[in-house]
């Protein structure tokens, strides 16, 4: 039996592959700026680029099936935005809302899938 990924999970991981790789050059372009490094701490933008990474790779193991992708993925969806919620960046209402959404939309996505992951 072959495995399907399905219309809305593929479409989910294609999205937040590309939203992801956006966000990296983005943190990336922010290091050549040296207005930025004025004001925005380096070790701030490592970490940002740190969880954007992870979840890049996770996003490329869900796609590939394997279940450390969805554990990885929700886990560093969790500690993002608690970390953005502890340094108040961004709006904090915003922020709880992703912190609860985020992993649910990704649960939904895999839970008839998970006994497929390897």
């Amino acid at each position: 039996m072959e495995r399907e990924r399905g219309g809305c999970l593929t479409l989910y991981l294609v999205v937040s592959l590309f939203a992801g790789g956006l966000a990296l050059i983005s943190i990336l372009e922010l290091l050549s700026y040296q207005r930025y490094a004025e004001v925005i701490p380096p070790w701030l933008i490592v970490i940002v680029g740190v969880l954007i990474a992870a979840q890049i790779v996770c996003i490329v193991g869900i796609y590939s099936w394997k279940a450390w992708g969805v554990y990885g993925l929700a886990a560093s969806m969790i500690v993002s935005n608690l970390f953005q919620l502890m340094l108040s960046l961004g709006n904090p209402g915003s922020n709880l809302v992703q912190l609860v959404v985020q992993p649910l939309v990704l649960y939904i996505l895999v839970k008839d899938k998970m006994p497929e992951f390897e």
